[in-house]
């Protein structure tokens, strides 16, 4: 059995090929033996890691960090495990990276957290269990590079579960994107005339009084997206509710 990770191009790839192989079948003691001495950061022919290998069914999470993987290991991509987590929604391999120290700040491709991600691909089982695991205030309210909160990306997105499990997990409801036009999740859901995500978001609180950069409220960002005939009288109602 290989004792070291090897060094020639043949060698090494039939090394990879056989760790990969154990890692996809499940068959953690042929793994154990194949990556005994430092554990090297193998990546298979599309860049990932061995532990999207753990995340389709094969050798758990855990064992691969109880051989020494590095959970916070980057694919080809610059992406990471729970990275792909959060994309399949796969909330038992989220609560399982995270128990073993993955790191939550993660960004994927500089645009945002793993949560932005996961709110934006309405990936509710994994931000659930996230949440139960106790992810920060400072993660839950955290900014993308548009400045959009994880609850203002799930809000533009439309993903009112994601919303309300944020919501719930104590997500400011009036924080606004300081990089764009200083917009709160109510302005977003209003321009979107979302009448679930207005609707769960006054009921949590959110203000109507907030000005944007073009001091725009909320019920004005909704009277300007909206043709006179499109516009939902009861929506209209709730956003005026407390200016009249």
């Amino acid at each position: 059995m290989s004792t070291d990770c090897p060094q020639g191009k043949d060698e090494a790839d039939d090394f990879q090929r056989r760790a990969f192989i154990a890692a996809w079948s499940g068959d953690e003691t042929a793994l154990r033996d194949i990556l005994t001495g430092d554990f090297p950061t193998l990546r298979d022919s599309d860049g990932k890691t061995l532990f999207c290998a753990s995340m389709l069914g094969g050798v758990s999470i855990s064992s691969l960090i109880d051989m020494g993987a590095d959970v916070n290991a980057l694919n080809s991509d610059g992406t990471s495990a729970l990275f792909h987590a959060f994309l399949d929604d796969d909330g038992a391999a989220v609560a399982e990276l995270l128990n073993c120290g993955a790191n939550t700040w993660d960004s994927w491709f500089g645009d945002g957290t793993a949560l932005h991600l996961a709110a934006m691909n309405d990936a509710r089982v994994a931000i659930e269990a996230a949440l139960r695991y106790g992810v920060s205030a400072d993660l839950i309210n955290a900014s993308d590079t548009r400045g959009f909160t994880v609850l203002m990306t799930a809000v533009e997105s439309g993903h009112h579960a994601v919303a309300a499990a944020l919501i719930n997990a104590g997500a400011d409801v009036n924080a606004y994107d300081a990089n764009r036009y200083c917009e709160t999740a109510l302005h977003v859901a209003a321009e979107r005339g979302d009448r679930k995500c207005i609707e769960l978001l006054l009921r949590a609180g959110a203000s109507l009084e907030i000005q944007d950069s073009h001091g725009r409220r909320p019920a004005d960002l909704y009277l300007e997206a909206h043709e006179k005939d499109s516009i939902d009288v009861e929506v209209l109602r709730m956003l005026l509710r407390e200016l009249v």
